[in-house]
């Protein structure tokens, strides 16, 4: 083979290369890291390092996810909502390092958590259906507040973003979900302890997301680390009916408050004709922070210099020809 031959053949190979050091080095591998972190912004506790925040069962609302057919969309980007009290702060163990509350050696007040990002239906049936988060995410974001008096509330829907903001990010696309629908015999939707919605039922069902979130701004007097280059992982379990937490009257959109919406005689069930309907559920989730991995990093960079070393090397033989 000739040198003009082996060109030919080495600059497709070395774009394939490029190609695939980049895409897996630089935006796959993660690791979690543990971060120093004030509970009350520079009040009466001491830092310490942490690793996650474990949020209390909290609420989910997917938007118009139901149509007028009586059939889940699919193709279509819908909104889907998310607000949550977050009382309880972790180590790597899973020990509770920070607790939020009124009681005696708790951090006084709550952390909350809301969130408004996009998904779409990748596969749908009657009884599931699997989610991504692979569309534009131009005007999500992910919010954790600390508040020094605990007034969120579930059933009414209020309370989760009058604290001070602590942490911001935006949702990235390679998000997962799933939820699949395990009974369709109507039950109450409210079950944690009294039936505040005595006309509305529910199917019953279970799912889970996996999302991540760039951060794109945190407060320096909570967060005592850099953590400018971090992605949060929301990694939720969901489920209806309620059981350990009040389905709420109304969801945090970005302005002060949104109603539900119709949620149809039964939360939930696909078959349901008429207009567009909405479906709340509950989500028991936990959030932890992460940083590209030093070596996936280094070979992506080691990988670019062999193939400009390679380019320069040609160049040169070039002129020198």
């Amino acid at each position: 083979m000739s040198n003009r031959d082996r060109m030919k053949f080495l600059k497709p190979l070395g774009l394939l290369v490029a190609g695939l050091v980049l895409s897996q080095g630089v935006s796959s591998a993660r690791a979690s890291i543990v971060f120093t972190f004030d509970p009350d912004g520079g009040g009466g506790f001491a830092p310490a390092g942490v690793t996650t925040f474990d949020q209390q069962p909290g609420n989910a609302l997917a938007v118009g996810v139901i149509n007028a057919q009586g059939q889940l969309v699919t193709g279509t980007p819908f909104t889907l909502l998310y607000q949550a009290t977050s009382n309880v702060v972790l180590n790597t163990t899973g020990q509770t390092v920070f607790s939020y509350g009124s009681s005696a050696g708790f951090v006084p007040g709550e952390l909350t958590v809301v969130a408004k990002f996009f998904e779409v239906a990748t596969g749908t049936g009657l009884s599931s259906a699997s989610f991504s988060t692979d569309t534009s995410q131009v005007g999500s974001f992910f919010r954790i507040y600390y508040d020094p008096v605990s007034n969120a509330n579930n059933l009414a829907g209020t309370g989760f973003t009058d604290g001070t903001l602590i942490y911001e990010g935006t949702v990235l696309r390679d998000g997962t979900g799933d939820f699949n629908i395990s009974n369709t015999t109507p039950v109450n939707l409210d079950q944690n302890g009294g039936n505040n919605y005595p006309a509305l039922k529910a199917v019953t069902g279970t799912g889970g997301s996996l999302v991540n979130v760039q951060t794109t701004f945190f407060n320096p007097n909570f967060f005592l680390t850099d953590i400018s280059n971090s992605v949060l992982t929301f990694d939720s379990q969901n489920n209806i009916p309620f059981r350990h937490v009040d389905p709420s009257v109304k969801m945090f959109d970005g302005t002060p408050a949104a109603t539900t919406g119709s949620l149809g005689s039964t939360d939930g069930n696909p078959g349901a004709t008429g207009s567009p309907k909405n479906f709340l559920f509950a989500a028991d989730a936990s959030s932890s922070l992460s940083v590209p991995e030093p070596n996936t990093v280094a070979g992506a960079l080691t990988g670019l210099a062999i193939l400009a070393g390679f380019g320069w090397k040609r160049r040169n033989k070039a002129v020198s020809a």
